[in-house]
């Protein structure tokens, strides 16, 4: 896989568990890209590799909406 990103979010571990917990299903791979999460030295890693630029882009934006919608429903709690 030629692209990648990793998203890196500094949050607590009781918080990059339930996130991990939360995006299990969505840590997925396919034949256009392949995702990893998971927590080191405190910090919630979202690594994303994909064949071309359009499925790394879309496979971002898909995360970074699934954590928009993780904080909004915490916030709502």
């Amino acid at each position: 896989m030629k692209n990648s990103a990793e998203l890196i979010l500094k949050i607590s571990d009781k918080k990059a568990k339930n996130i991990i917990s939360a995006l299990e299903k969505e840590n997925v791979s396919n034949k256009r890209f392949s995702s990893k999460i998971f927590i080191k030295n405190g910090k919630l890693i979202i690594r994303i590799n994909a064949d071309d630029i359009v499925a790394l882009r879309s496979t971002v934006n898909s995360y970074l909406r699934y954590l928009q919608a993780i904080e909004n429903i915490e916030n709502e709690l």
